[in-house]
């Protein structure tokens, strides 16, 4: 006991040298570099190390010197020779990380689990940092040091300049390093053993990186928008923020000409939403290389607990003539116009999230490429949405983000007389001078475009697709699609049974998103040939057939089809993406299920014949499991005849409202689909979900 208060209270004499950091000036802006190799960052939620939640997961693309801005705490993970860089604009203080390395930064602790660190913490810190590993604890100030964990938890601290205070994880030894000396501290063991620092040049893994302009220097984060010659910088032709609260009919208003855009969540009043759309109709696709959407945040009401997402919205909406108007009530919005109760649909998942944090009176800048790269490649460009995350309930602490919006005036904010406007940065690709491409095609809301291309023996050269052994391979540039009509007549005369892979090419690879068995003809006569609808909904390079030539394709015929609404196949919703809701009431619930596995809403809220009789049973007594089997054994689930990875990324969305990531989609089913759906109720990860519910 003596010896945890000695410890105790030689760090907190070395500490009183330096003030305490407050949990906001570690979390005010954190710039991570991905310098090689893979490195994938996590948000986390909550304060107590080993209880942390991880919904969001981010991989940083490194075929170039690719920055993410996070403002919350996080896990960082490095691969097999993989090298990121951390920087903290204020306090300013600098983290390398060496391959095969993960560590958390939550407020004013930094948690090396495995790995190598590097660390540079300035003198001018305004408080004290710890560094925690699995046996040793180090109270820093103004230093240079490294830190290598080994898997088996052993570490050693090395000082190379200034001074630290190191004890064992138990706090029962302590000490204080003076420059070129080590500690090691192996596991279930309270002994320092200390050492020179020797370091041989070989050695020297965190020299001779790349030359990074810190991130007060950084485009964005200056006094307003940046000028740059490569760069083109686009106006929104419209902005609206809308507001759940019902107070004044503020939910039925039109703030489309209002000079704020709101995002976020109040625990009385509910959620705010922030819609810009941007006019790319004369952008040449083939020149942009990065897109980056910036905001100005002008003021955070409450705290940055929540995160944004950017949502792709995916049908028309009007900006409106109203605004905000203080004390009145105000007038319900025209027919058309955008308000709470009349919001376009969107997509479910967000193309990227981003934390504003706490600083006024700055820039925030969010990369959007892969968003406007789609609509570029002719994906209908019905603007974005901006709003919360996760989980909200009247017991989320509020968090409101304020943005200006492009009627904002330019003197109300500093510096004075420059426009604060949402804008979209499109840097121009360098190597890309005089390409040939296709436009992009605007595509009007009630308009169908099509695009056939078909594929008969050898008469395909010519037409853009390549037919060999049994493989019919459809390449074309880069374009949106809706769902692709595929086909196609296999082995004539061989009479045999075959299973047919329907591949799409992303931009990253072939990817098989549908199976059929097809049955060849028995003479030389061509069998009726089968017609598969594939859902692609995103854009594609490349379409391809192929069974393996176990019977071989004779014809194949594919139409790209965009808002397709013929031929009898069902016109593909806006819920495909739609997550359910394990947390939410009964109602929800159902909802939440014909949205994520019917892709579909209620025609007639809950009326007989429209989800009555699912709510009907949850309140009898039936289980959500058992409910859930029903949507899945339905007739009309079972018409779109989906493949077994579509499938699991069903079961996922609706019963742990997420999508699974590539393993989880090449699970197994097992013994049937309904075994695999009890499965998934049964997991750990469901029963933690539910006991977080309330």
């Amino acid at each position: 006991m003596c010896r945890i208060y000695s410890f105790l209270l030689t760090l907190l004499l070395f500490l009183m040298t330096v003030p305490m950091v407050s949990q906001a000036s570690l979390e005010a802006r954190v710039r991570v570099y991905a310098i090689k190799g893979k490195v994938t960052t996590q948000l986390l939620h909550g304060e107590h190390d080993g209880k942390l939640s991880c919904p969001l997961e981010r991989e940083l693309n490194s075929d170039e010197t690719e920055a993410r801005i996070i403002g919350a705490s996080f896990r960082l993970k490095t691969g097999n020779n993989s090298y990121a860089y951390i920087e903290f604009q204020n306090p300013p203080q600098i983290v390398k990380v060496g391959p095969n390395t993960e560590l958390k930064i939550i407020a004013n602790k930094i948690y090396v689990n495995s790995g190598r660190t590097w660390f540079k913490v300035e003198r001018t810190l305004k408080g004290g940092l710890i560094v925690k590993t699995p046996t040793a604890i180090a109270g820093i100030r103004g230093t240079e040091f490294l830190v290598n964990v080994k898997k088996d938890g052993t570490s050693t601290i090395g000082l190379i300049k200034g001074k630290i205070a190191v004890s064992d994880i138990h706090q029962q030894s302590t000490m204080n390093l003076v420059a070129g000396m080590e500690v090691t501290v192996v596991p279930g063991s309270s002994t320092l053993n200390t050492n020179l620092l020797k370091i041989k040049e070989r050695d020297k893994w965190w020299t001779d990186w790349p030359t990074l302009v810190p991130i007060s220097e950084k485009p964005g984060y200056s006094a307003g928008p940046v000028t740059n010659s490569s760069k083109k910088q686009i106006l929104p032709v419209a902005d609206a923020y809308v507001y759940a609260y019902n107070y004044r009919n503020w939910n039925r208003s039109n703030r489309g000409k209002y000079d704020q855009l709101i995002a976020g969540w109040h625990p009385t009043g509910g959620e705010s939403r922030a819609y810009i759309k941007f006019d790319l109709s004369n952008i040449d696709p083939s020149k942009v290389k990065k897109a980056a959407l910036r905001l100005y945040h002008f003021q955070t009401a409450g705290g940055s607990g929540i995160d944004l997402g950017i949502y792709r919205v995916t049908g028309p909406w009007q900006e409106g003539t109203d605004t905000y108007h203080s004390g009145r009530i105000e007038k319900t919005a025209a027919p058309g116009e955008i308000s709470w109760v009349q919001q376009p649909p969107a997509d479910s998942r967000p193309i990227v999230s981003f934390n504003p944090g706490r600083g006024l009176g700055d820039w925030v800048d969010v990369d959007i490429t892969p968003l406007v790269k789609e609509w570029l490649a002719g994906m209908p460009n019905y603007g974005l949405v901006v709003k919360s995350m996760g989980y909200l309930t009247r017991s989320t602490p509020e968090s409101v983000y304020y943005f200006a919006s492009r009627e904002r005036r330019s003197d109300l904010d500093n510096p004075k007389g420059k426009s604060k406007a949402p804008v979209l940065i499109l840097s121009e690709n360098p190597n890309v001078k005089n390409a040939i491409t296709q436009p992009p095609q605007k595509i009007p809301d009630t308009e169908i475009t099509k695009s056939t291309f078909s594929c008969k023996d050898r008469d395909n050269e010519e037409r853009g697709c390549c037919c060999f052994k049994g493989t019919h391979t459809y390449r074309f540039g880069a374009r949106y699609v809706t769902n692709v009509l595929a086909r196609f007549d296999t082995g004539r005369g061989l009479n045999c049974r075959s299973t047919v892979n329907l591949d799409v090419d992303r931009g990253n690879g072939w990817e098989t998103v549908k199976t059929v068995q097809a049955n060849s003809s028995r003479r030389g006569s061509e069998r009726a040939p089968i017609d598969v609808l594939v859902p692609v909904n995103g854009t594609i390079k490349g379409f391809r057939l192929s069974d393996g030539c176990a019977c071989c394709l004779d014809s194949s015929k594919i139409t790209l089809n965009a808002n397709y609404t013929g031929g009898g196949f069902p016109q593909p919703s806006g819920f495909q993406r739609a997550l359910g809701k394990p947390c939410g009431t009964d109602r929800e619930f159902v909802r939440s299920l014909y949205q994520s596995v019917l892709e579909r809403d209620l025609e007639v809220s809950f009326a007989p014949g429209h989800g009555a009789a699912h709510l009907r049973s949850l309140q009898n007594g039936a289980s959500r499991e058992a409910i859930t089997k029903a949507f899945f054994n339905s007739p009309e689930y079972r018409k779109k005849q989906k493949s077994n990875r579509d499938f699991i990324r069903d079961v996922y969305q609706a019963v742990l409202g997420r999508e699974p990531n590539s393993a989880e989609l090449n699970r197994r089913i097992g013994t049937s689909r309904n075994d695999f759906i009890s499965m998934i109720f049964n997991s750990a990860e469901y029963h933690n979900i539910i006991r977080g519910c309330h």
